[in-house]
């Protein structure tokens, strides 16, 4: 699993036939658990150093970045050989006056990378070491100190995310799914559609980007954008819009609740819509009165 062949001293790796037929497949894992930190929507989990790690199915978007950094090969993700990613360590020692002399670090090295000697221990073959850290998890006094340094993890093809612009609609949903934030969906007209970014502010007017997002989580699929055409910056574009009608308003405040993202509030007895709305329908729906309506 790291690559050593025939050195004399050093445990060479068993030669397994794998059968890779589910999406994520694990195989002699060491328990070290380098993934665990790694893993961007926290779907790993390892209930002690040294057993078997588990992926939440349900959490695991297959992004691959745990098959990239385990040190051992142990984790598959849909049958993809990963392409590792680099590491570099850039502090190792071994506290002298802790250590206990103990050895659980040199039997727990699943490579026999560490040498006891008389006095101390050293890593043979430094350049090798896979720096799983199980040795610095293990050691029984904290004597190890470790710092490992990853480079960036690969896409998960060659093509690494495609772009199909015929078919996006910049609703923004990429944007809020993306674990990283490492999407920034911006329309022609240069409204920003932001990820997972919370604001502590009152929402504004300017805050509606306009993404088109409401239109997915609408349950009839009634939502659209090409209802009012506008000129701007000289291009004609097309906008919804909620049109309120105070002659049939109870101010009952059930449009209020319903919007997901508080864009309404109750002011002196008027539910003012100009500033907040974000254009998502859901108070129409609730309103007992039909006093909103969407144009």
């Amino acid at each position: 699993p790291v690559g050593v062949i025939g050195i004399e001293g050093v445990k060479e790796p068993e030669k397994v036939e794998l059968e890779i037929t589910e999406p994520i497949f694990i195989t002699d894992c060491v328990g070290c658990g380098t993934c665990v930190d790694e893993c961007p929507v926290e779907a790993i989990t390892l209930e002690e150093i040294g057993g078997t790690i588990e992926i939440d199915e349900d959490l695991c978007i297959k992004c691959g970045v745990c098959s990239q950094t385990c040190p051992w090969n142990a984790v598959y993700i849909s049958a993809r050989k990963p392409e590792k990613r680099t590491r570099e360590i850039k502090k190792f020692e071994v506290d002298e006056e802790t250590c206990i002399g103990c050895n659980t670090c040199v039997e727990a090295c699943p490579g026999d990378f560490i040498e006891a000697k008389a006095s101390s221990l050293t890593v043979k073959l430094p350049e090798i070491c896979t720096a799983c850290g199980l040795c610095r998890e293990l050691c029984p006094v904290d004597a190890i100190t470790l710092d490992v340094e990853f480079g960036p993890a690969k896409p998960t093809t060659e093509e690494g995310v495609v772009w199909d612009e015929e078919k996006c609609r910049l609703d923004g949903a990429c944007a809020k799914k993306c674990p990283n934030e490492a999407i920034r969906v911006v329309t022609e007209n240069g409204f920003q559609i932001p990820g997972k970014i919370k604001v502590d502010e009152e929402p504004s007017y300017n805050m509606c980007t306009r993404c088109g997002a409401c239109t997915v989580v609408c349950p009839n699929g009634a939502l659209i954008l090409d209802e009012i055409e506008k000129e701007i910056n000289g291009e004609t574009v097309k906008r919804n819009r909620i049109v309120y009608n105070p002659t049939k308003c109870e101010q009952c405040g059930t449009c209020i609740e319903a919007c997901p993202y508080d864009m309404l509030k109750l002011t002196e007895e008027k539910v003012p819509l100009k500033g907040f709305c974000i254009l998502c329908d859901q108070c129409i729906d609730v309103c007992p009165n039909d006093a909103l309506s969407l144009k």
